[in-house]
């Protein structure tokens, strides 16, 4: 898809709407490992058929045919998050890798101050953002070169401090255009890494158009190829 007839897509529903996002609406990523091309992602987010109060979020990464029998990936997670404030509800978690694999299913009783992971009860005292709603969360938000967002993110059984800081501007290419970005990055309070950089369009939208992580088995480079 063309990136003006993306645009005019978005801009019509968004207008419609008044939010950064629409219903269904989904991203697909080349990803590339440690500069490798290795297979594919896709992120989507969809309303919830009588339940206006929660959006519901995955993401799927799989390796391609040749680094299936080299490396097979494949990563599935799933998340309810509030309309409002993009606090996770539930979060669920299949990873399947060589090395590592973990089954993790969550669901968070802000009121009672608990969470319940995979049948165990795990007390908790805030509310808590998984590593993808906070992208959602941002993309509802004014923001500018030097702002700075704090995030208590959850995962893998683990509560942390993130900082989110909005670097500067640059352009990236990818193969559905050139689009003009902020660059942010989220470091890690508690052991004060970096753990993600995420190039976002620099409008309302807030796309995000490229993402470099660190996962168990090096750096993922996810570039966007697709939106619908």
């Amino acid at each position: 898809m063309k990136p003006f007839i993306i645009l005019f897509f978005l801009s019509n529903i968004f207008s419609q709407k008044n939010i950064q996002f629409s219903d269904g609406e989904e991203i697909f990523y080349n990803v590339n490992l440690n500069f490798i091309s290795v297979g594919s992602a896709k992120m989507s987010i969809n309303e919830i058929e009588n339940d206006s109060e929660n959006y519901f979020f995955s993401f799927l990464l799989k390796t391609n045919k040749i680094w299936d029998k080299i490396f097979p990936i494949r990563d599935t997670v799933k998340a309810w998050i509030d309309t409002k404030e993009f606090y996770t509800q539930k979060f669920q978690k299949i990873i399947l890798e060589p090395n590592y694999k973990t089954n993790l299913d969550v669901t968070f009783n802000y009121e009672k101050n608990f969470y319940s992971s995979n049948n165990k009860k795990i007390d908790i005292s805030q509310k808590v953002r998984d590593p993808y709603s906070f992208f959602y969360f941002l993309r509802t938000r004014n923001i500018k070169i030097h702002d700075e967002f704090l995030f208590d993110i959850f995962d893998n059984n683990k509560i942390y401090k993130v900082k989110l800081s909005i670097l500067k501007e640059e352009r990236i290419d990818s193969n559905i255009g050139k689009f003009n970005c902020f660059l942010a990055e989220a470091i890690n309070l508690d052991e004060n890494k970096s753990i993600m950089k995420i190039w976002m369009t620099n409008d309302n939208k807030k796309i995000p158009i490229k993402i470099i992580s660190n996962a168990n088995f090096g750096t993922l480079n996810m570039l966007i190829s697709d939106i619908n």
